[in-house]
C-alpha cells in the first residue's frame, strides 16, 4: 500500500498499526497535502456487509458531532480500483489516556477532573447527536498536543456506536439482541447484561471508570479473573471506594466518580452535562490542560489524606450539591487541594497581579516546597491556575506520542513523533491540521451581526510568544537578535538587512511586489509579513523552512537576496567588538558562542516574541462590542462563503499547504509553488495558506505581489479556491471583517 493513491486523493505514506480485519496508515491529500490517517479494510473483508456498515456507521457517527472534543472524520467511501472500504481521520498527535495513566500512575485530582470535563463535552455533543458511544475507555480518550503546549482531550473510536434512527425510529445497532459489546472493565452493569435497554447512561458509567483510573491508577473490579467473574461483580457488588485506594483524593472528587458509578442508571449524573455541572464547582480555574500538567502526582501529596465522607450515600449526595452547600472546612481542604498549591509565576519585571480571590494555599509545607506553579492558561474566559508541576524535568514530558485507533479491528499502533514542546514551536504542532468540513459549515446566512459561538471554535486567539525546546528565549539572545535583525553588515555589500524587507513599523512587509536583494537584483516572491510568523506550521511560501530560526538562514545565503557565506558572516560579526560580547552573553555555556548558526537562532528568538493582537482577541474572549455590526456581519459572511476551510486557527491560515486554483484553474503559472522544490506532480501550485492577520495593510497580495487591492483578493479567492462569484456587497463584509484583525505592532 506505501506510495500508492487511494481513491485518487490519498497517498499513503506509512503503516500506523494493523489488525485481522485491515490497517491504520498515514496518508497525504493529493491536492492539499493534509496529513491524515486512514483507516482500511482489507480486500478479503470487503464482501462483509456487516463490517461495511460499520465502516459507514462511523462516519456518519462522527460526522453528525461538531465538537473539538471528538475526533473529526474526514471522508469516507470506497478505493474503485482495491475494493477497499476506508475512512479519513484527523491526524492526531500526543497519547492516548491509557498511555498516559499507565506513564504518569494515580494523577493530581485537578488533572484527573480536567480530562473528564472535556470529555462531558464531547460526549454530550455524541448525545445530542442521538449517539451512544458504547466503549469509552482510556484507550479511547486522546491528549492531543496543540499550539502553545496546549492539550486538547478527543473522544475517538465510534466503531460501535448505537446512532438514534430519524423520526424516531428505534435505534440502529449491529449486535444482536443480548450480545454483549464493549470492553470489559469500562462497560456499565447493564451494558454487561446484554440489555436491550442500554441508552447514553452507559457512557456515563464508563467516564466513572475513566476517572476512577486516573485517580486511583487502577479501574474497578480489576482482580476478577474472568470476564464471567467480572460480570458478576459489576452486577451484584458496589465499587471500591475511591478513598481505600488513594486517600489523598477529597471526598467530594471521589463522589463524582462513584455517583457515575451507581448500578442503578437512575441514580447516575443523566447527562454528560449534568456531570460536568457538578466538576465545575471544583475547578474555579476552567478545564484547560497544557503539557506542562501530565506529570506524576508528587510522593509528599500521597501522604495526604483528605477527610472522607461517611458513606457512599453521603457521596453521592455531596456530588449533586451545589458548591455553597459543601462543608466549609470541607470546601475549604478541596480548594487547597485539588487548585493546585501557588498561583501562576511572573516575570521579576511584571507589577503584582490583583487577585480576584484568596489565594489558593498548600496542602502541608512539605507540599509547597515541592511544587512549582506552572503558566497561566486561557479558559472560558478566566485566567487558569493550571496544575502545579514538579521542579524535577520528567524526561517523557516533551515526547508527542501519535496513536491511531483501528476502531472495530481493537488494534493500536503507537509510534514516536516530533517533539512537543510546552511553550508550542509552530513546525511541530499537530494543529497545523485543517478542522473539519462541518465545525466551519455554514448553516443559516445570517443579515445581522448575531455570531454563534460554534463558528469561533476554528479559531484561537494569538499567543504572546512561541518557545521551542532548542533555543530558549533570554534577554541577551533576544537583544542580540534585534541587533542582527537591523544590520546590513549581514549582507554581502552591506547594504541589506532583514528588516530592509520586513519594516517593523509597516506590518513586517516592505510594500514592494519583490523585493530587492544584492546588486539591485529582484527577488522571485513578494516579501510576507515577519509578524506572528512564529506561530505558522511551515515558513515561505513553498514551505522550506520549519521554523523562524531556519527561515532566518535562507536569505542570507540566497545570492539573490543578502548573497552571504556562513563563513563570512562570522568573519563580519567577529570583527565588532560588541558583537563578540554580546554572543558569548546570548550563548554563555556555547564554545564559540558565535557562529553562523547562533546568529540565526538570535535572530529567531527575537521574531518569537514579534506578535501582533487585534480587538479579534477581544471578541474572542466574550467582549461582543470589540467589533463592529459591519465586521460581525463579515465574520458571518467569510464563515458562509467556506473561506474557514484554508483559513483557520490563531493566524487565521498559515496552518496548511493548498493548491492555489483548487476549483478554477489559477490564471498565472509561473511560478509552481512546491512543485519548484519537489517536481512532484502532486506539488504543482501547491502555496502555504497566508495568514490573514494584518492582511488589510500588508499589500501587494498573493506569492507574485500581482494584487494590490483586498476587495480583488477577496473576489479570486471565492472564485478560484471555492466556485462561487460574490456578490459586490459580500466582499465588501468580508474586507471590513478583515480589518479587524490588523493588530497593535509590539
Amino acid at each position: 500500500m506505501i506510495g500508492k493513491v487511494l481513491d485518487g486523493r490519498y497517498r499513503i505514506v506509512e503503516k500506523l498499526g494493523e489488525g485481522g480485519m485491515g490497517g491504520v496508515f498515514e496518508a497525504q491529500h493529493t491536492s492539499t497535502g493534509r496529513r491524515v490517517a486512514v483507516k482500511i479494510i482489507i480486500k478479503a473483508h470487503a464482501s462483509d456487509e456487516a463490517m461495511i456498515e460499520r465502516f459507514k456507521r462511523e462516519a456518519l457517527a462522527v460526522g453528525a458531532i461538531e465538537s473539538e472534543h471528538v475526533a473529526h472524520i474526514l471522508d469516507f467511501g470506497t478505493d474503485p480500483a482495491t475494493q477497499h472500504a476506508y475512512i479519513a481521520m484527523e491526524y492526531l498527535e500526543g497519547e492516548d489516556l491509557s498511555k498516559l495513566a499507565a506513564r504518569l500512575g494515580p494523577m493530581h485530582p485537578n488533572l484527573a477532573l480536567r480530562i473528564v470535563a472535556q470529555v462531558c463535552l464531547g460526549l454530550q455533543k455524541a448525545h445530542d447527536a442521538g449517539i451512544v458511544h458504547r466503549d469509552i475507555k482510556a484507550a479511547n480518550i486522546f491528549a492531543t498536543h496543540k499550539d502553545e503546549g496546549a492539550v486538547t482531550i478527543k473522544l475517538l473510536d465510534f466503531g460501535v456506536a448505537k446512532l438514534a434512527s430519524p423520526e424516531g425510529a428505534p435505534v440502529e445497532t449491529l449486535t444482536k439482541t443480548g450480545g454483549m459489546i464493549g470492553t470489559p472493565h469500562y462497560m456499565s452493569p447493564e451494558q454487561a447484561r446484554g440489555a436491550k435497554t442500554v441508552d447514553h447512561r452507559t457512557d456515563i458509567w464508563s467516564v466513572g471508570v475513566v476517572l476512577y483510573r486516573l485517580l486511583t491508577g487502577s479501574v474497578p473490579n480489576q482482580d476478577a479473573e474472568s470476564v464471567g467473574e467480572l460480570i458478576y461483580q459489576l452486577v451484584t457488588t458496589q465499587t471500591k471506594p475511591i478513598q481505600d485506594l488513594a486517600p489523598w483524593v477529597p471526598p467530594e472528587v471521589a463522589a463524582i466518580a462513584h455517583k457515575a458509578l451507581s448500578t442503578d442508571p437512575a441514580h447516575r449524573y443523566q447527562s454528560a452535562s449534568e456531570m460536568l455541572e457538578a466538576i465545575k464547582p471544583l475547578l474555579p480555574d476552567g478545564r484547560a490542560i497544557r503539557i506542562d500538567m501530565l506529570v506524576s502526582l508528587p510522593e509528599d501529596l500521597r501522604t495526604h489524606v483528605a477527610p472522607r465522607a461517611q458513606d457512599a450515600r453521603s457521596l453521592a449526595s455531596i456530588a449533586g450539591l451545589p458548591r455553597d452547600r459543601v462543608d466549609a472546612a470541607r470546601a475549604k481542604t478541596i480548594t487547597e487541594v485539588v487548585s493546585g498549591s501557588s498561583p501562576p509565576a511572573r516575570a521579576p519585571s511584571e507589577p503584582a497581579p490583583t487577585p480576584s480571590r484568596s489565594p489558593v494555599v498548600a496542602v502541608t509545607g512539605a507540599t509547597k516546597a515541592a511544587w512549582d506553579s506552572g503558566p497561566s492558561t486561557a479558559a472560558e474566559g478566566r485566567t487558569a491556575t493550571p496544575l502545579a508541576k514538579p521542579k524535577s524535568p520528567v524526561p517523557v514530558a516533551g515526547i508527542a506520542l501519535v496513536v491511531v485507533a483501528l476502531g472495530a479491528f481493537g488494534v493500536w499502533r503507537v509510534m514516536s513523533a516530533r517533539d512537543v514542546v510546552a511553550g508550542g514551536g509552530g513546525a511541530t504542532s499537530a494543529s497545523s491540521q485543517a478542522p473539519a468540513a462541518s465545525s466551519s459549515a455554514p448553516t443559516a446566512r445570517r443579515p445581522n451581526g448575531v455570531v454563534d459561538q460554534g463558528r469561533l471554535e476554528s479559531f484561537g486567539p494569538l499567543p504572546t510568544v512561541v518557545t521551542r525546546s532548542d533555543n530558549a528565549l533570554t534577554e541577551p539572545k533576544i537583544a542580540l537578535g534585534r541587533m542582527l535583525f537591523f544590520d546590513p553588515r549581514l549582507s554581502k555589500a552591506k547594504d541589506v538587512a532583514c528588516v530592509s524587507c520586513h519594516a517593523l513599523d509597516a506590518y513586517g512587509v516592505d510594500g514592494k511586489q519583490v523585493s530587492t536583494g544584492h546588486a539591485q537584483q529582484l527577488g522571485a516572491r513578494n516579501s510576507p509579513s515577519v509578524y506572528n510568523s512564529a506561530g505558522y506550521f511551515a515558513l515561505m511560501w513553498d514551505g522550506r523552512a520549519a521554523s523562524v530560526e531556519e527561515q532566518a538562514k535562507l536569505p542570507l545565503l540566497n545570492p539573490v537576496e543578502m548573497a552571504m557565506t556562513p563563513k563570512l558572516v562570522e568573519e563580519r560579526l567577529r570583527a565588532v567588538g560588541a558583537y563578540v560580547t554580546a554572543f558569548a552573553a546570548a550563548f554563555p555555556d556555547e564554545k564559540p558562542p558565535l557562529t553562523f548558526e547562533n546568529a540565526a537562532r538570535a535572530i529567531g528568538a527575537f521574531e518569537r516574541k514579534l506578535f501582533t493582537p487585534s480587538r479579534w482577541e477581544k471578541f474572542l474572549a466574550g467582549d461582543k462590542d470589540a467589533l463592529t455590526e459591519a465586521e460581525k456581519i463579515g465574520f458571518n459572511t467569510f464563515v458562509e462563503t467556506g473561506c474557514p476551510t484554508c483559513h483557520f486557527g490563531p493566524n487565521v491560515g498559515a496552518t496548511m499547504f493548498q493548491k492555489l486554483g483548487l476549483v478554477k484553474p489559477w490564471p498565472y503559472t509561473r511560478d509552481r509553488g512546491r512543485f519548484e522544490l519537489s517536481q512532484r506532480n502532486e506539488d504543482y501550485m501547491l502555496f502555504r495558506v497566508p495568514s490573514l492577520r494584518n492582511v488589510a495593510k500588508t499589500a501587494p497580495y498573493f506569492h507574485d505581489g500581482s494584487r494590490t487591492a483586498l476587495d480583488e483578493v477577496v473576489r479570486m479567492m471565492a472564485r478560484h479556491q471555492i466556485g462561487k462569484e460574490l456578490a459586490e456587497d459580500e466582499i465588501a463584509s468580508i474586507v471590513a471583517w478583515l480589518g479587524s484583525l490588523t493588530g497593535e505592532l509590539p
